[in-house]
């Protein structure tokens, strides 16, 4: 008896070796279940930043990883479990790559014949288990929609050398696919980061530190990522993880084209709608008075800068937007003046120790004209 069974699990394993088993749809081991996940990261602070108009959200890859890894062990376990084969995923863990995230781990596979089953009772018996190991990795690219990190996966996946390589592939595509629970904890995990989506994390860790930046009401800013979050993105590198917003109407709280107390004076309207809140004039402006044209400072009349600029207004039309950026970023470079009260370049020239501090830099010379000059009592024009 002992030989006839040695016998067959010699013959299973050759089996094994040549000829592929058909697996039977996937199904959990009994009592597993899917479960809801999501990243806990300890000791969470990520670091924001605002440079050349976008607010930038970084989380390491030392940080995120192995909290995705931790995460990803609900999946670990038999994903195949019948009469005649068993498939286990094992060891699972989680890189950060450029554009995704690749997950690595063990396979173990095994598989058994019948060798008799009795008529009268339904009763079989079976060969021993034969089994094999093998590692795989699988891409997964990520994304953005509407605010909301999603994982696709990026090619099939790939499994080590076996004869079994197409049956063993085949598993795990539908384990980690586009319907699978692989796919779907990855997109549970990356909706929110220790309870907070990717608009709460720009709110929480960035409102702030761009409020201070530019002098405005943090409430300012998280009304503005409140109404973008349909254009927050997102990057993966090997580093780790951004999460980004562009904020380019932010530079104007800092600029030239603003001044606070200017604007309240000249809209009364805002005045009295802000009650004579700085912050509040500078959240108007940049969400609304620019687009309308208003004037923001005494080196600013937008409509005064496209009119006395023929080539601007041709190429702009009224829109007060481009006149401000172009004013900014290449305007001042050519030293044009953007209103009757101030001639940024005779400005420079006429008070010598501006000239000596900052040789011929229109942009500083109108900085300084917002911030000191006009309340100094210097004159700004001819």
């Amino acid at each position: 008896m002992k030989k006839n069974h040695l016998l067959g699990s010699v013959l299973l394993a050759l089996t094994l070796l040549q000829f592929p088993i058909e697996f039977s749809k996937m199904a959990y081991a009994v009592g597993q279940s899917p479960t809801m996940i999501s990243v806990n990261i300890p000791n969470f602070e990520p670091s924001a930043n605002y440079r050349n108009g976008v607010l930038n959200i970084n989380i390491p890859a030392t940080l995120l990883q192995g909290a995705l890894s931790e995460a990803l062990r609900a999946n670990e376990g038999r994903i195949k479990d019948t009469e005649f084969q068993r498939l286990e995923l094992k060891n699972m863990r989680t890189t950060l790559r450029n554009g995704g995230i690749r997950i690595n781990g063990n396979w173990h596979f095994e598989a058994r014949e019948r060798t008799f089953c009795n008529p009268l009772n339904g009763s079989c018996s079976h060969t021993p288990w034969a089994g094999l190991d093998g590692h795989f990795h699988q891409d997964f690219n990520i994304s953005v929609n509407n605010g909301r990190l999603l994982a696709e996966t990026s090619g099939r996946p790939h499994v080590s050398s076996s004869r079994w390589y197409g049956i063993i592939v085949e598993e795990v595509v539908h384990h980690m696919g586009a319907r699978g629970d692989i796919k779907r904890d990855l997109d549970q995990e990356l909706a929110n980061f220790n309870g907070l989506d990717l608009q709460g994390l720009l709110i929480n860790y960035g409102a702030n530190a761009v409020a201070s930046q530019f002098g405005v009401n943090p409430g300012t800013i998280r009304n503005f990522i409140n109404s973008h979050v349909g254009d927050i993105n997102a990057s993966v590198q090997s580093s780790g993880l951004t999460i980004s917003l562009g904020l380019p109407r932010m530079r104007y709280a800092e600029s030239p084209v603003l001044e606070a107390n200017y604007y309240l004076e000249n809209n009364p309207d805002v005045a009295r709608a802000c009650n004579g809140n700085l912050d509040c004039a500078r959240g108007h402006f940049i969400e609304h008075g620019l687009r309308e044209g208003r004037i923001g400072s005494s080196a600013f009349h937008p409509k005064w800068y496209l009119d006395n600029h023929p080539d601007l207004k041709n190429a702009f039309g009224d829109d007060y937007v481009k006149a401000a950026e172009h004013w900014l970023d290449a305007g001042l470079r050519e030293c044009r003046s953007a209103s009757p009260e101030l001639d940024v370049w005779w400005y420079l020239h006429h008070h010598s120790d501006l000239l000596t501090a900052f040789g011929e830099d229109c942009f500083k010379a109108a900085d300084h004209w917002v911030k000191y000059g006009r309340n100094e009592g210097r004159q700004g024009t001819p």
